[in-house]
């Protein structure tokens, strides 16, 4: 299939096919895609403008459109600048699309919902094929990159920074994230947010199938409060893996909202995290969490992770069941004057009334509490507190003002 080459010097009579007769950014307003086409632009360049092709059938999950860059490997990546308050890229429909190493730009004066690429399936069919390489996305109001409705989807070494949130991926099945990063995301904008969960370093709900693996978020919340800042957070979700992954001073300005999680786990069931890091979030840097907007949390595992300098490093609340932290380290500390809680466990009820999660081998160690259970109605579902170490510098352990210091 053709390759068409696109240039600020680019010629609208030209047939686009070489480096030599480059079309202009401004020729695929009027371009309809075919499956299988590539359309490259060109490296250093900034090209004021969108690519909308929302409402067309483009690609096919076979033979994907793939929109990439050209010119000397040392070149900037090309850069779509977008209209004011507009997306840089648009499409929607069951056909494939590959984007590779191109920023998007947005500019965002008065609307609170723009995406810097947006990609929908059509009429309830998923779209198919989706995958980003090297992609970098900034200055959207609402999200870096929204996806609703998907199915086999890969984000490889892709980058968010100063958006609303930096995803927005709703039911996307088979959803590969492999390295990448989300920083700075938050509501920076005058206006207000249209409807919180914002500051969001990776944001998936709803979808199943999910590796995220090698993924950083940083200071994701920190600067606009809003409700729901994180680092990594899945709502609704089925068997996902989270592996060697950073969430690191992820919070929410306004801290009435108690948000600011490391790596949440929303309402989801048979999910794992392993080997990751929570540093310094505003919040918890491990949580579990249920609450009467979400399902219950069932057969999730965190182990091999490590946490420190988090205002709670582990928390479990709500409705959680059959679930198992293990082989973890916990290290908390007194900041501000403050203690710092390595556990916290609060409002656990289960059909039982009992706290479903086993919590064994362990390290809690530091300055703050090492562990402290809230009005927790039942304790006999939380088994495996005798192996793990607690070795806090001023234990206080307590249950609903119990001693529980010997266990």
């Amino acid at each position: 299939m053709p390759a068409y080459y696109i240039s600020l010097s680019g010629d609208p009579a030209a047939d686009g096919l070489s480096e030599m007769n480059p079309w202009p950014f401004a020729k695929l307003a009027s371009f309809r895609p075919e499956p299988g086409d590539v359309v490259r632009l060109q490296a250093g360049s900034v090209f004021p403008g969108q690519i909308n092709w929302y409402g067309q059938s483009i690609g096919d999950s076979a033979r994907p459109i793939l929109l990439d860059r050209y010119g000397a490997v040392a070149a900037p990546n090309p850069v779509i600048a977008s209209p004011d308050d507009a997306a840089g890229f648009a499409c929607n429909g069951p056909g494939g699309v590959h984007i590779g190493a191109i920023r998007f730009q947005g500019r965002c004066i008065s609307r609170n919902d723009v995406d810097g690429v947006h990609i929908t399936g059509a009429d309830e069919t998923p779209a198919r094929n989706i995958k980003l390489t090297g992609t970098e996305m900034t200055g959207y109001t609402r999200s870096g990159l929204y996806i609703y409705l998907a199915r086999g989807v890969i984000l490889d070494d892709v980058r968010f920074w100063e958006n609303g949130k930096s995803t927005y991926l709703w039911t996307v099945d088979g959803l590969t994230v492999l390295g990448g990063e989300g920083r700075d995301n938050d509501f920076t904008w005058s206006f207000p947010s249209d409807g919180g969960n914002v500051g969001q370093g990776l944001s998936i709900g709803d979808s199943r199938d999910v590796l995220v693996s090698g993924f950083t978020a940083r200071r994701n919340g920190i600067r606009v409060g809003g409700g729901g800042a994180a680092g990594l957070s899945f709502q609704d979700c089925d068997r996902v893996r989270v592996a060697d992954c950073v969430a690191e001073g992820n919070g929410d300005a306004d801290p009435s909202t108690g948000d600011g999680q490391g790596i949440i786990l929303y309402g989801c069931q048979a999910s794992v995290v392993e080997y990751c890091r929570a540093t310094g979030n505003l919040h918890g840097g491990f949580s579990l969490f249920n609450d009467p907007y979400v399902r219950e949390v069932r057969r999730c595992v965190i182990r091999h992770c490590v946490a420190e300098r988090n205002v709670v490093d582990l928390a479990v609340v709500g409705n959680v069941r059959d679930c198992r932290v293990t082989w973890n380290r916990f290290f908390t500390s007194r900041e501000d004057g403050q203690y710092r809680k390595a556990f916290d466990v609060a409002n656990a009820v289960g059909t039982d009334r009992r706290l479903g999660v086993e919590v064994w081998g362990n390290e809690f160690r530091g300055e703050g509490d090492a562990i402290l259970l809230e009005a927790v109605p039942g304790l006999a579902g939380m088994q495996g507190l005798t192996t793990n170490v607690w070795a806090a510098d001023s234990p206080v352990f307590a249950v609903r003002g119990r001693d529980f210091s010997k266990l």
